[in-house]
């Protein structure tokens, strides 16, 4: 859903929030404890949505900061975007290409390579969605499937920047825009979950509203109304810490209850995007934004959160590919996903995301980059940058080619925000 840092966060005009930080640090910690422990927290996969929230917050911030200072633009828009999330997507897209064309089958090794050039497209989502069914690979078998909700995030921006050019002068009139279109998605969401429920959790469309509650957030106190609301109960510390508890129980409450995945997006999504909606509004001065979302501790797995996210997947499903998962091996696994992630946080997304050193040459060599793994994946879907291996275990044998799930019940969800 993805980490923010003071230094790119202020030089884009937006206050740091560590508290944001540390919220990122809850909903990653959910999603990989789903995935690697999912009888312990049986429905973390709501992470998801608390990174949608937070994306669309402090997105729709930084634009409509730089519209306000007469300094936007597309073209820095995506650059921006381009150095916070290639870097790191590259190397994890590298990584899981190599293990799989060591290791798989010719076949698999084809379904990889779809969903990596689906992947650098950054319409995964859209390919997971095509292959859902009851012939669907279960979803432990897929390595880059959690990579479904960075494509629903760059589809929304994709749209969103403009609609605040043309709306932004007019607060009201973009708050009105906010309101009716995330309504209008959360409708969507209600009767696709009851419908088509792989519709409503890989399509964009049911999940816009989502990071609409963010956008919310950072657009209404911009109105003249609202902001008079705000002002009367900003010193009222009291009642804004407990709305920040009962957005905290929320979260935790949808981390740990929810029974039946075919229910979900649904209403139960209402309960982490709604409480986190109201984390941040309340914020940042309470003692549970200072004291627990401000932890230093809970602040570092935030600001590492997005590469925690890229890495955590893919190791978990290939110990189950290599019928080697348990709770001992997902624990380590999972140790080894926050070095990974710790390393390539501070010595490969940092360095690329700090604007020094030839910035638009970075931006081209990494669109450059990405281009070219798109077309690997091509290549290796089409057979032509494939070599067939021998099975490594029992799953490419046949025994398990196909296996039944029609529910996203194992898949990853997270994350995935940024600035």
């Amino acid at each position: 859903m993805k980490p923010g840092t003071p230094a790119i966060e202020a030089r884009a005009g937006v206050a740091y929030r560590p508290d944001v930080d540390g919220l990122r640090g809850i909903a990653v910690a959910a999603v990989v404890l789903y995935h690697a422990f999912p009888q312990w927290v049986g429905s973390g996969f709501v992470g998801v949505d608390v990174f949608f929230v937070i994306s669309g917050y402090l997105i729709t911030g930084i634009v409509l900061d730089d519209l306000e200072r007469g300094r936007f633009s597309f073209a820095h828009f995506y650059a921006r975007r381009v150095r916070r999330l290639f870097p790191a997507l590259l190397l994890v897209l590298a990584a899981v290409w190599i293990v799989c064309a060591a290791l798989f089958l010719d076949s698999e090794l084809r379904r990889v390579s779809g969903h990596i050039a689906g992947a650098a497209a950054f319409v995964a989502n859209f390919a997971f969605w095509n292959e859902s069914g009851y012939f669907a690979v279960a979803a432990q078998e897929k390595p880059l499937l959690h990579l479904w909700s960075l494509g629903i995030e760059e589809q929304f921006y994709v749209v969103w920047p403009l609609a605040l050019l043309f709306t932004w002068k007019h607060p009201r009139r973009l708050l009105a825009l906010v309101v009716v279109v995330g309504l209008a998605s959360l409708a969507l969401n209600f009767r696709e979950t009851l419908r088509d429920h792989d519709a409503a959790f890989f399509l964009p469309a049911p999940r816009f509203w989502e990071l609409l509650a963010g956008v919310f957030v950072a657009v209404a106190p911009r109105v003249q109304a609202l902001r008079e609301v705000g002002a009367n109960v900003a010193p009222h510390t009291n009642l804004r810490m407990a709305a920040a508890v009962a957005g905290i129980g929320a979260i935790v409450v949808a981390a740990f209850a929810i029974r039946d995945v075919r229910l979900f997006p649904g209403a139960w999504a209402l309960l982490p995007v709604l409480g986190t909606a109201v984390i941040i509004a309340t914020g940042p001065d309470t003692p549970l934004h200072r004291r627990l979302l401000g932890n230093p501790a809970l602040v570092g797995v935030g600001l590492v959160s997005y590469a925690l996210y890229l890495w955590h997947w893919p190791l978990l499903s290939f110990a189950h590919i290599l019928g080697q998962a348990s709770p001992g091996v997902n624990a380590a696994l999972v140790g080894a996903s926050v070095v990974l992630a710790w390393i390539t946080w501070r010595f490969v997304e940092r360095p690329i995301r700090s604007g020094q050193g030839y910035p638009r040459a970075k931006v081209a060599l990494l669109v450059l980059l990405m281009a070219g793994m798109g077309a690997l994946g091509i290549l290796g879907a089409l057979g032509i940058a494939s070599t067939p291996r021998q099975a490594p275990s029992r799953v490419f044998t046949g025994e398990l080619q196909w296996t039944y799930d029609k529910s996203p019940r194992l898949q990853p969800v997270e994350f995935r925000d940024a600035d």
